[in-house]
């Protein structure tokens, strides 16, 4: 039974390859004789069409992972501020954009978790004290704060890897 399976993965991702690879050689041809800003916005284009490709590969192979170690998990992430500013979070408390907090659909509230950005490598240790994200594949909702220290406040979105803090580490803090 295993087997049909993996040969359906393994055809729906060459499959995938090949009309990626055809849709590139094709939208490459519209802008050959374009101007080279025109080209620089494509190529920017592709490059973020490519890391998206790379996150969902990511999240396959990696995922949500629960062992010994703790919890892992890499997606993308999003930010709430003044829409919520005040308002009860799952957790009970007051929302405050200004803490360094986040909202996650599964881990229990109050759990410690450090957020790195992929894109820029920078990190930051947030408390999960509300219930979300609810839009598309996002992983974790970030406070404004926590989304200004990581670098994504303007972008809005980063792929992240989210690690569950270990009761010892916290311990140190």
């Amino acid at each position: 039974m295993a087997e049909p399976r993996k040969f359906l993965l393994v055809f729906a991702a060459v499959s995938a390859a090949t009309v990626m690879g055809a849709i590139e050689q094709t939208a490459a041809s519209f802008f050959s004789s374009d101007s080279p800003s025109t080209r620089a916005s494509f190529e920017a284009l592709l490059s973020n069409e490519r890391l998206s490709e790379e996150i969902l590969r990511a999240e396959r192979s990696v995922g949500t992972q629960h062992s010994g170690d703790g919890f892992q998990e890499i997606g993308q992430a999003s930010w709430y501020g003044e829409q919520h500013q005040g308002r009860t979070t799952a957790s009970g408390a007051t929302f405050d954009m200004n803490q360094m907090t986040a909202a996650h659909r599964t881990l229990p509230l109050g759990t410690n978790v450090r957020v790195t950005n992929l894109d820029n490598g920078r990190s930051i240790e947030v408390v999960i004290n509300d219930r979300g994200p609810y839009v598309g594949t996002r992983v974790i909702d970030l406070s404004r704060e926590a989304a200004r220290r990581l670098r994504m406040e303007h972008e809005g979105l980063a792929p992240v890897r989210i690690e569950q803090l270990s009761a010892a580490h916290r311990a140190m803090n």
